[in-house]
């Protein structure tokens, strides 16, 4: 699996749809595995529904998809709508911030952070097995370190989470970002 962004090149470069169709089918005929689309904000570039659809059904690799915007539940569940059979796994990647409202809209997966797994992973499954209640409970426990994650450490936390851990040897992010301070 290869995980690809439309191509950007700052808010006032944003490609056509036809641009980004070419790239996403450029990939595709170039490989054997599927690609997920991630559809991020920060990009400058917005993915709307009707263009995901049509990549997913005029694109052979194509149907997965990682929706990181605001509203992203709405996005997914227009998504599951619109591309039904074509759509195989959607996904949200906000740090589990908006985990239930994702799963609700339909996710079968998450791509969060590396930070805290083993505790993320318990909330899926059980909200897939039905246990919504218990899904609840454990997000619940979860909800400080995403909430701490999301709004004043960023990706960093992982990287230091790691390091702290010895995965790997350090917790350096590249410019423009800086290090965590020893406060955070």
């Amino acid at each position: 699996m290869v995980m690809m962004m439309p191509p950007y090149h700052g808010v006032g470069l944003v490609p056509a749809e036809v641009g980004i169709m070419e790239r996403f089918q450029a990939v595709s005929d170039a490989i054997s595995i599927p690609i997920v689309v991630r559809n991020a904000s920060l990009s400058g570039v917005s993915l709307l529904v009707p263009t995901l659809v049509r990549m997913a059904k005029e694109i052979e690799n194509v149907s997965y998809f990682k929706v990181e915007t605001p509203f992203a539940a709405n996005k997914l569940a227009a998504l599951f709508a619109a591309g039904g059979d074509h759509i195989v796994s959607p996904f949200d990647g906000e740090e589990a911030v908006t985990l239930l409202a994702d799963l609700d809209a339909g996710c079968t997966g998450r791509m969060t952070s590396a930070l805290q797994p083993e505790k993320i992973r318990p909330i899926v499954t059980r909200y897939l097995a039905g246990g919504v209640d218990g899904a609840l409970d454990q997000w619940k426990l979860c909800l400080p370190l995403i909430n701490h994650e999301n709004c004043q450490c960023e990706l960093r936390s992982a990287k230091t989470v790691m390091m702290e851990g010895g995965v790997i040897g350090s917790d350096y992010v590249r410019h423009p970002l800086k290090p965590m301070s020893v406060r955070t």
